[in-house]
């Protein structure tokens, strides 16, 4: 995980707090397929109950961003794979 990034808007105060937020959001959240502006495809889950969105990399091994998002959000992502309401 990189070194600087803010635990507090997912609300979790260290990196182990962080990684597991991201994680119980993988295991309850609903699966998507995205792109990045970047063009790289990603993986994502977004849990709706607790407004909580975790990126991955396309293989799924490794998370590549966890924070607080709206539903909208999730659906203006490019590709988005993700339906209203799931």
């Amino acid at each position: 995980m990189a070194s600087g990034m803010c635990y507090r808007g997912v609300g979790a105060a260290t990196p182990d707090e962080y990684d597991a937020s991201a994680r119980a959001t993988i295991r309850a959240g609903t699966r998507l397929e995205y792109k990045e502006r970047n063009g790289l495809r990603r993986v994502g889950y977004y849990d709706r109950a607790r407004r909580l969105f975790t990126g991955l990399d396309r293989a799924e091994l490794r998370i590549t961003t966890h924070f607080t998002v709206t539903e909208r959000y999730v659906l203006g992502l490019q590709d988005s794979t993700y339906r209203q309401g799931r």
